[in-house]
């Protein structure tokens, strides 16, 4: 009787200890499945875009982006349809947080127009797009008469009227002397100005 006990109690502990090992295979199983990259895929996703921006030419500028994906997806700029590159005035800049960004130093007029964002992976792909405007930089040229004074002679009492034309860039102001001392429009003085560099004073 006392075997008997011992054969029932030896063939319950076999038992257990199959079904535990049942049950590890179950859930080894299941951490597997869980754990399949495949299921964890997804395709990309911005979480924020650069903005429309506006520059003067020489201006440095920053268009930045945020985008999430599994596996971390690849992004390419592209300005005209055409891939833009590492160079010296061009920097693809890549944060790990997911942060990415396309650096400009000194632009140019022909930096402008609009600039395309794309973030790629195996499980699809995400796009956006912006204006850049590049106000280019006017060029300065000192400025120079194109018509100069001339001696008038007058006679006492009589009004005279004295012209002359500047050219330059920009467009160059004028301001009249006589004796040393600044003209300024008064009943006895009259002053023009065209804004184009051409004035004129009546004394």
């Amino acid at each position: 009787i006392q075997q008997s006990s011992s054969i029932q109690q030896s063939s319950s502990s076999s038992l257990q200890q199959s079904s535990n090992f049942g049950q590890r295979q179950i859930q080894q199983q299941t951490m597997l499945t869980n754990e399949d990259p495949e299921e964890q895929a997804c395709a990309p996703k911005f979480l924020s875009t650069a903005a429309n921006i506006s520059c003067t030419e020489g201006d440095q500028v920053r268009l930045t982006c945020r985008v999430n994906g599994r596996p971390d997806p690849e992004i390419f700029w592209y300005k005209g349809g055409k891939l833009i590159t590492q160079d010296n005035r061009h920097k693809v800049i890549v944060n790990e947080q997911g942060y990415h960004a396309l650096l400009i130093c000194s632009a140019l007029p022909e930096d402008g127009g609009e600039v395309a964002c794309i973030a790629r992976n195996r499980s699809g792909e995400a796009s956006f797009t912006c204006q850049l405007s590049v106000v280019a930089r006017e060029a300065r040229v000192p400025p120079s008469f194109t018509e100069r004074l001339t001696s008038t002679r007058v006679k006492d009492g009589q009004s005279v009227l004295l012209k002359v034309k500047a050219e330059g860039q920009p467009v160059p102001g004028l301001a009249w002397q006589k004796d040393g001392y600044t003209l300024r429009q008064t009943s006895g003085v009259r002053i023009l100005q065209d804004g184009a560099g051409a004035g004129s004073v009546e004394l």
